[in-house]
């Protein structure tokens, strides 16, 4: 977390550690710092609101500094503020204390002397090197553990992007091979960002770690849960029923080990997975009733997100059930949950979701402006497949309203983040790009297009959206056939 300050006049390095209590309450706390050389007798107090944090740092010799941080005291346990003239930021590391310890009366400074006399370059250096190793000493646990935490938070944040740069991130990276554990959390990661291939790879890396043969069940239930999962959804991109059946087998085995240790935590994951391998295979009504046993276990642990996320599931059946009136209601309670709990990847998907939805129910202006909500929120979270999907959406409206320059917009902004092995959204893409063609009179382009569009439909297993790519290319095939008539 970065908050930007306009200015700092300090001259020394400032460190300030902050209350992680859940019963603070709104008053100040006045802290003084140890008088050393290095802390030149500063002296800082901490206002809390019950919204907002402030912090005013008086020093004996400069100006006092009045900083302002609008977030919770519990999700901080400390904060550094590097010295300089100029504008740097304040920058937070939750949960893990580093030089700090929090406690209800007070702050206990751990080690002064090794870091307040280094610079601030040498400061960030020691910092990524040791604060993991520091904050395993200071919850006493395996350094593994603390750091299988750190990167469960950020996974619970959505924070996906963090988990997949490694290099950006050397207190992830730094221990990927010493622990083992990396791999899991950049598949899930992937897994949340619709690249099945690189989840499937991810897990399957992981169960190839020497730890998974002394794990506990609920991790070898899970890895071979999502590894499952994950192939179930890469078969159905490339229409590959083997690895669609090696899923399969995978969830098998998961649920076999679910039973038997009753890790019913994990009981939701495993009904949504094993309704979607029944949606690819064509049994929509067992998927319904796996995704009902999800919603209902998911309610009964309170698990609202993942109620968001299984609803929105049941609301594609709906729609290739024919039933769209009950798939716009299931999708608007799925929105309305995800809303609730904050979880802006899933508002993504559903939002498309329920536009699709408004094209067949007709409502052009409704479908275009959740595809826009999408679009904005994807590109800001820097999520290509979602964009792309989005935006192709959006041609699509934008074709059926005559308006072709507008959905050669939105084609060219989709085509360079189309996912190559997507076959789905690429022969979406061919198709509408067939139909811009045929609607502004090129024919031969429109055919070429028009080829691309078929070659890649045939590998789809997705008996509807082939049939909506099918429809579209006839439109486009009678639009060409207008234009060469025309010319004759």
């Amino acid at each position: 977390m970065y908050i930007p300050l306009k200015a700092i006049a300090a001259t020394t390095i400032l460190f300030i550690a902050v209350f992680s209590c859940p019963r603070l309450v709104a008053e100040e706390y006045d802290i003084t710092l140890p008088e050393s050389a290095a802390f030149g007798g500063q002296f800082v107090r901490i206002s809390y609101t019950g919204e907002a944090i402030e912090f005013i740092v008086h020093h004996s010799t400069e100006p006092s500094i009045r900083l302002s941080a609008p977030f919770l005291l519990s999700q901080i346990e400390y904060l550094y503020l590097p010295a300089s003239s100029t504008p740097y930021s304040l920058v937070a590391k939750s949960q893990y204390p580093l030089l700090f310890r929090a406690s209800d009366v007070g702050v206990e400074v751990v080690d002064e002397t090794r870091l307040l006399k280094a610079d601030i370059n040498q400061v960030t250096q020691w910092q990524e090197e040791n604060w993991v190793e520091d904050a395993a000493k200071f919850h006493q646990q395996p350094s593994c553990v603390v750091k299988k935490k750190m990167l469960n938070d950020l996974l619970e944040q959505n924070r996906l992007e963090e988990i997949l740069a490694p290099s950006e991130q050397p207190q992830v990276s730094a221990f990927s091979d010493q622990c083992g554990i990396y791999p899991v959390f950049a598949a899930e990661a992937y897994f949340r960002l619709m690249n099945f291939e690189e989840a499937s790879r991810g897990f399957k890396h992981t169960q190839s770690q020497s730890w998974m043969s002394s794990a506990p069940p609920y991790d070898v239930a899970y890895v071979n849960l999502m590894r499952g999962f994950s192939d179930i959804l890469r078969g159905d991109e490339r229409a590959d029923m083997h690895t669609i059946y090696e899923g399969w087998e995978f969830l098998q085995y998961a649920k076999s080990l679910i039973e038997a240790h009753q890790l019913n935590e994990l009981l939701p994951e495993l009904h949504n997975a094993r309704a979607t391998y029944f949606r690819v295979t064509g049994d929509l009504v067992a998927a319904a009733d796996e995704l009902d046993t999800a919603i209902a276990v998911s309610r009964a642990f309170e698990k609202y997100n993942h109620v968001a996320s299984y609803l929105n599931n049941l609301a594609v059946l709906h729609r290739a059930l024919g039933n769209l009136a009950a798939a716009q209601r299931t999708y608007s309670q799925s929105i309305q949950l995800a809303r609730m709990s904050n979880d802006a990847l899933a508002l993504t998907i559903q939002h498309d979701n329920l536009a699709s939805t408004y094209i067949e129910l007709g409502d052009l202006p409704a479908a275009a402006r959740y595809f826009s909500y999408s679009v904005d929120i994807n590109i800001q979270m820097g999520r290509d497949a979602y964009t792309a999907e989005a935006l192709l959406g959006l041609a699509d409206i934008a074709l059926a309203q005559g308006n072709a320059g507008l959905a050669d917009t939105y084609l060219n902004q989709a085509q360079p983040i189309i996912t190559p092995t997507s076959f789905r959204e690429s022969s979406q893409y061919h198709t509408l790009r067939s139909a811009f063609y045929a609607e502004t009179k090129q024919p031969n382009k429109a055919k070429q297009a028009a080829a691309l569009a078929f070659e890649q439909v045939a590998a789809l297993s997705d008996t509807r959206h082939k049939m909506n790519v099918l429809f579209t290319l006839a439109r486009s095939a009678i639009a060409i056939q207008e234009v060469e008539m025309a010319e004759v």
